[in-house]
């Protein structure tokens, strides 16, 4: 297949890989020492599953006369035969996480697709063509060098734009052209520039939403599957967008810190339906909502996604639109939180069997 992408898409794609693999270790290591350390949430107990910001999970053994079983902690969300599922690692209960979609330039091609559609269409209303170059940018640009490095053949990339009417990846690319061109054109003096504007508001409203409706299809997640998911992507985007947008004017607009917290606010409340989702889906989904809320992903989601990305936002907004300071703390702290709340949801999405294996004993259902 290599043979087929021509010499200067390979040497692209390598570099952009590398780019990410460096970057994307410096920006975990920074949040999750944070997360980590200074707020002391990652439990370390010689009887538990010891969670670790890196998303793996150490099963101690326990001292004692049955030292060779491994001890799982208490979920409230399946019990503990589930778990055992999906931690033993055992061929023949093929309970598993995504692998295909949870990489980096899945996650970091979300979030940077509707950060910078939600910045575009935030900095639009603030009439901040600072916010608007740096929002087309961003969806367009670095999207779009995310998309390259994902591409593995060049000659079958104009089937991604078939079947709009069914299809949320045609959508989603019909979107980002037409995003690209028009928002090109809205930076450019011209009669044309209104129309423009109003051409490219609406294809980032589409990529703004679009991560959530593209996984609601993928039907063999479950954790994929809520409809509350793409509402609370779009919430955190949106945050992200007004926040960054505020933070790149001159401070004087009143409608962004509003946007930043009401928008927090509805992520924080889309979060909630969403979990509640997940906790009363089918074992899959459950063993999800425990990867995100008590397993490896908690501090990602919670911490980082929910108290650094929403929350910490909506309070320096409130408290300290007037800063530069706080606003460009406000961006970095949403702009963080929408990267790891992808992250959280692809790499905590499970693959069930058809069929439960037969359990070996009488569990209570969580």
């Amino acid at each position: 297949m290599s043979e087929s992408i021509p010499t200067p898409i390979r040497r692209a794609k390598s570099l952009v890989n590398a780019l990410l693999e460096t970057t994307g270790s410096l920006v975990d290591r920074s949040t999750d020492h944070v997360m980590h350390d200074l707020l002391g949430w990652v439990r370390e107990d010689s009887e538990a599953a010891t969670i670790h910001a890196r998303g793996t999970i150490d099963v101690r053994k326990a001292d004692g006369p049955e030292s060779g079983a491994a001890v799982v902690t208490p979920s409230r969300f399946a019990d503990p035969e589930e778990i055992g599922w999906l931690e033993s690692g055992r061929s023949e209960l093929p309970y598993r996480r995504d692998k295909l979609w949870a990489v980096p330039q899945m996650w970091n091609e979300m979030a940077l697709g509707s950060i910078g559609a939600a910045t575009y269409i935030a900095a639009c209303a603030a009439a901040n063509p600072v916010g608007m170059t740096a929002g087309w940018a961003l969806a367009s640009g670095g999207k779009g060098l995310l998309l390259l490095a994902d591409l593995g053949r060049p000659e079958r990339f104009p089937r991604v734009f078939a079947k709009p009417g069914t299809s949320w990846i045609a959508r989603g690319s019909w979107a980002f052209a037409t995003f690209a061109t028009a928002g090109a054109a809205s930076l450019l003096p011209g009669p044309c520039q209104s129309a423009a504007k109003a051409v490219a508001g609406t294809s980032a409203a589409v990529l703004i939403t679009y991560d959530g409706f593209f996984l609601n299809r993928a039907k063999a997640v479950a954790s994929w599957l809520p409809r509350s998911l793409p509402w609370m992507l779009a919430a955190g985007a949106t945050t992200a967008g007004a926040a960054l947008a505020s933070a790149l004017g001159d401070g004087k607009s009143a409608t962004l810190p509003v946007a930043t917290v009401a928008s927090a606010a509805c992520g924080i409340g889309c979060t909630a339906g969403y979990l509640t989702e997940l906790s009363r889906g089918n074992t899959a989904a459950r063993l999800s909502a425990r990867d995100l809320v008590e397993g490896p992903q908690r501090d990602r989601f919670l911490g980082t996604g929910i108290v650094l990305g929403a929350i910490a936002p909506a309070v320096l907004s409130s408290l300290g639109a007037g800063s530069a300071r706080s606003r460009t703390w406000s961006a970095a702290a949403a702009c963080a939180g929408v990267v790891a709340v992808r992250r959280a949801v692809l790499q905590s999405g499970i693959h069930a069997p058809v069929i439960d294996p037969p359990r070996t004993s009488q569990s209570v259902d969580a």
